[in-house]
């Protein structure tokens, strides 16, 4: 992380209910995917590799939402030969809601046996196709989509399985206005952590839609053991 700030003290002459910035962070990342297609005779091979950096606002009090985070992040995408150059940037807005539960953490209770979380993102995504390469994409393409995603999770019978068994649901919809098209996503999975504290589970997840980050459709039932270290 290249910088963190968080204000503890809001600024002098505010209301009860004014919003205010508490705090910020700049963090760069990097991100790298490589996909294997075709059959034995043809194989191909593409990859993807993503520069950027996140620059994190957080957003305290107001009239609706205790909280709010707004992210934007700047990219560069090209690949391992340096054929294509994209240039992009993501805008991220979380909001926090006590009454409503929304992006708390916090379980509460849907009926007996069966408890719940869930956390709203509302984003946009510009794209602009410099240079092509191997991506099927178009010389000075642009895209520029808009939507929403919810991310759901459901622990079922807590109680019995001492939280390790839950299911998380994500589904999220998005139109790109520049190319008049849609995009829908929905990332399911069921998991069970092999301890308690989560560092080790097993996992089965379910993937179907299209993915506007990876510009892949899936439709894909994968079961994984992970390991946090």
């Amino acid at each position: 992380m290249l910088k963190r700030e968080r204000f503890v003290k809001p600024p002098e002459n505010i209301g009860p209910r004014d919003m205010y910035l508490s705090g910020y962070a700049i963090a760069p990342f990097f991100q790298f995917n490589r996909v294997i297609t075709g059959g034995k005779n043809a194989p191909a091979e593409t990859d993807k590799l993503t520069f950027g950096a996140d620059t994190q606002f957080e957003l305290f009090s107001g009239p609706i939402f205790g909280n709010q985070v707004v992210t934007f992040a700047p990219y560069l995408q090209t690949d391992t030969m340096s054929a294509s150059r994209i240039f992009g940037g993501r805008a991220t807005w979380e909001p926090y809601n006590t009454e409503w539960n929304v992006g708390l953490g916090e379980r509460r209770p849907l009926f007996p046996g069966l408890e719940f979380t869930w956390q709203f993102h509302a984003d946009l995504d510009y794209r602009f196709v410099d240079r092509p390469g191997n991506t099927g994409l178009k010389l000075h393409d642009d895209f520029m989509w808009t939507g929403a995603g919810v991310r759901a999770t459901f622990w079922i019978l807590p109680d019995l399985f001492d939280s390790k068994l839950y299911v998380v649901v994500s589904p999220s919809h998005y139109r790109d206005v520049q190319q008049s098209r849609t995009a829908t996503l929905i990332d399911t999975s069921l998991n069970y952590n092999l301890d308690t504290q989560g560092l080790s589970a097993l996992k089965v997840s379910y993937r179907k839609g299209y993915d506007i980050q990876l510009d892949k459709q899936y439709d894909l039932i994968t079961g994984s053991i992970g390991v946090k270290f």
